[in-house]
């Protein structure tokens, strides 16, 4: 067994020096370019790109699918101006109002007496009416605003001017009345109409 070390490698760097760098320099040139090394062909630099194109596409799909996803946060991550913010809480406060005065309208009613359901229809009667208003229809009274709409646009717009002429004649004509059940199928008719305002769930 011959155990002399190989000194041509160190005997070619003394002898030719500047060709002995320019050998590995072409060696990384053509590691990098895909030229022949060694009995190989390859391309450290086409390896490299490929990775990266890869690379590229994974987090494409991810930034897709992170999109997608972020859709449904939408409100949240679009700040809001400082007038919507004020119409928001606005627009609350008008909605526990109306559940608040509603609410009082079935209390008074569950008395039952003629007394109070007398009240609490007029008063159910003077909420629509200023949903109405709210809404800016325009009337002289509130028959003149409910006719401003159809049947075709508002489908319990006909039982609320049935309720409404209930209550002028509780209100202009003396010793009126109405039973349990009478009122009861109007204090519906006036929820029906705020139900399709969306105003009562």
């Amino acid at each position: 067994m011959n155990n002399t070390p190989n000194f041509d490698i160190i005997n070619s760097f003394i002898n030719n020096p500047f060709g002995f760098l320019s050998g590995i320099g072409k060696f990384f040139v053509s590691l990098f370019t895909g030229t022949d090394v060694g009995g190989y062909t390859f391309s450290a630099f086409g390896i490299i790109r490929n990775l990266f194109l890869i690379l590229d596409v994974i987090l494409i799909i991810l930034f897709i699918i992170a999109f997608f996803a972020s859709l449904k946060f939408k409100p949240d991550l679009i700040p809001r101006k400082p007038e919507q913010e004020k119409k928001s809480r606005e627009l609350k406060v008008r909605e526990k109002a109306f559940r608040d005065r509603w609410i009082n309208v079935l209390k008074v009613a569950s008395q039952g007496t003629p007394e109070a359901l007398k009240v609490a229809i007029i008063d159910a009667d003077k909420l629509a009416d200023d949903s109405l208003k709210q809404l800016g229809i325009i009337g002289e009274t509130m028959a003149d605003r409910i006719e401003e709409i159809t049947s075709d646009e508002m489908s319990s717009i006909d039982r609320l001017l049935d309720a409404h002429r209930v209550r002028n004649d509780l209100v202009h004509n003396p010793g009126f009345e109405i039973s349990k059940h009478k009122a009861k199928n109007l204090l519906q008719d006036y929820e029906a109409f705020f139900k399709e305002l969306d105003l009562l769930s």
